[in-house]
């Protein structure tokens, strides 16, 4: 998946969404005023994060290769881990600058499975910083629009690391209770639960509830009810 636009457009969290959805491997570039950021994803999760001086630098191996291998050294959150989840999340504070997402697995080697951070919980992290109400209502659009736990959501949840606001905004989604029934059942303010709502979509823990057929009305048919009427006049 080629993806590419503006951050003015889409915001990091929903380009983070994109990759995640796609279960996608290769390199996000950032470039904003400032700043020049690149995330490696293998399968839609986080495996390193840095800065550069100059796009280049993202696409020599010699430097985050080592990383990438240090960090599965060390394990899941040491210093290392601590330091790339803090550079999404700097990525993820932009709004302005540029974004480009390409394929790419030059930075694996054979054989070698780096350690993968979670982006669920890296989403999840960064969306309790977000404080832009026009960013959520792209997703949240209505209050009577009607979400839906998507597959795997469990395992999803716990790699996600959920507050216990967030868990109890979740168990309130049904498939079939409307945003506005949500956040009565939570009770809980509308700009609270609008917001964890749209991290759980950006997560992929939740979706849009889908359309179920409508079951048709049984009724009696034309030809029952003659019978019926017959049999009665027959008493």
């Amino acid at each position: 998946m080629a993806l590419k636009g503006s951050l003015q457009l889409f915001h990091p969290l929903e380009v983070l969404n994109l990759v995640k959805s796609n279960r996608e491997t290769g390199v996000l570039l950032i470039s904003a005023p400032g700043l020049l950021g690149g995330v490696y994803f293998v399968g839609g999760d986080i495996v390193y994060a840095s800065t550069a001086k100059k796009m280049y630098d993202f696409f020599t191996k010699k430097n985050f290769i080592k990383s990438i291998k240090a960090l599965k050294e060390e394990g899941e959150k040491g210093k290392l881990w601590e330091d790339v989840v803090a550079t999404v999340m700097k990525i993820t504070r932009l709004t302005k600058g540029s974004f480009a997402f390409e394929e790419a697995s030059f930075f694996l080697e054979e054989g070698f499975e780096p350690l993968r951070i979670p982006s669920e919980f890296v989403i999840m992290k960064a969306n309790r910083e977000l404080n832009n109400p026009e960013i959520v209502e792209r997703k949240i659009s209505s209050l009577q629009l009607v979400f839906e736990k998507k597959e795997g959501w469990e395992e999803a949840a716990k790699r996600a690391e959920l507050t216990s606001e967030e868990r109890r905004v979740l168990e309130a989604i049904d498939g079939e209770r409307s945003v506005e029934k949500v956040i009565e059942a939570t009770e809980s303010p509308s700009e609270d639960v609008t917001k964890i709502l749209f991290g759980l979509l950006c997560a992929c823990i939740i979706g849009r509830a889908r359309k179920r057929p409508k079951l048709e009305k049984k009724g009696l048919t034309k030809g029952l009810l003659r019978r019926l009427i017959n049999k009665i006049r027959g008493l």
